[in-house]
């Protein structure tokens, strides 16, 4: 299953380095995006943003 991970590059809570390097953990494809400037909350903080990358992300992998 192909994998999407969106962090806030500002998130406090759970920090963005805490997704790095985890490719090797998945035989599909994974996919990390930092959005810089942004909080805890990217669906709120950036939701235009966070649309197009989940659109693209799920065009590409044939689940929309």
């Amino acid at each position: 299953m192909p994998i999407l991970t969106l962090h806030g590059g500002d998130d406090r809570v759970v920090f963005a380095q805490s997704s790095e390097g985890l490719e090797e953990h998945f035989t599909a494809f994974y996919r990390r995006v930092v959005l810089d400037g942004i909080g805890h909350f990217p669906t709120r903080e950036a939701s235009d943003q966070v649309s197009r990358l989940l659109a693209a992300f799920l065009d590409s992998h044939g689940k929309r």
